[in-house]
């Protein structure tokens, strides 16, 4: 089950990411129209994480934890980096590749994490 956590998460995220970058190509603002699905992709990896352990609900989050951390380190990196190649990210005129990407991917990565948690700790109740 972590392994298609991770599938689901990794698939989903580049999914999102291109197909929102081809529809908000140049308009950021269309493109942040997509993170709710980002969010329920990290919801999603959490649940589907926390279920190969689900009699140890400690360690049914704990894998939701791990599993929305790759997945949203991919969407800060992978994913940041397919949507400004396809136009929707475009960088500012004093800003470089690097220093954007040292403020976005940290943000994003703690942000999945969290969502996947709730996802995991959701997910090991019921």
């Amino acid at each position: 089950m972590f392994a298609l956590a991770l599938t689901f998460g990794l698939v989903g995220v580049v999914l999102i990411d291109s197909l929102g970058s081809l529809a908000a190509r140049g308009n950021t603002r269309r493109y942040a129209a997509f993170v709710p699905l980002s969010y329920l992709v990290w919801l999603g990896t959490g649940a589907i994480a926390a279920r190969s352990q689900h009699q140890d609900v400690g360690l049914a989050i704990a894998h939701a934890a791990l599993a929305t951390a790759i997945v949203g380190f991919f969407d800060a990196t992978v994913g940041w980096w397919i949507s400004t190649r396809l136009g929707a990210t475009p960088l500012l005129a004093n800003q470089t590749w690097e220093l954007r990407l040292r403020r976005v991917s940290t943000r994003v990565a703690v942000r999945a994490t969290l969502v996947g948690i709730l996802g995991g700790a959701a997910s090991a109740i019921v």
